[in-house]
This record gives structure tokens, C-alpha cells and sequence, in this order.
């Protein structure tokens, strides 16, 4: 949360976190700001960033990584 001329405004930012030779690293992967969804449609809104993510994990090159355990 981050304060600005006295009006808050909040980002969610979804990382993801992966090793490299350098040591772990972290990358964003999505950002949401002016977020105003009620919180019920909130699983529906998971739902569908996580099928566009494995549809883009399967179909688009990557960095070589290594998962985080």
C-alpha cells in the first residue's frame, strides 16, 4: 500500500520466485491495481489468471528455471 496526496492505493502482484547460478531471483508476473472486485468473484478471478498462466507455461518459451521447493 502506498500513500499519495492523502488517498491510499493498493497493487497485488503475483512473483514468481525460481534459482539461478546467482542465486534466487523473483519476477512479477502480473499486477493488478484499482482493484474493485468484490471478494466472492475473487476465486473466479484465480481461476481464470491460473488457466491463462498454463496456457502460456505450455505454449511460450521461458527463461530456463529451476521451481523454488
Amino acid at each position: 500500500m502506498k500513500t499519495k496526496t492523502g488517498k491510499t492505493y493498493t497493487k497485488y502482484q503475483l512473483i514468481e520466485s525460481y534459482r539461478t547460478e546467482k542465486g534466487p531471483r523473483q519476477r512479477i508476473i502480473l499486477t493488478l491495481s484499482d482493484f474493485d472486485l468484490d471478494q466472492p468473484v475473487w476465486p473466479a478471478l484465480a481461476r481464470a489468471v491460473s488457466v491463462d498462466l498454463l496456457t502460456k507455461w505450455d505454449t511460450e518459451p521461458r527463461l530456463p528455471m529451476q521451481p523454488v521447493a
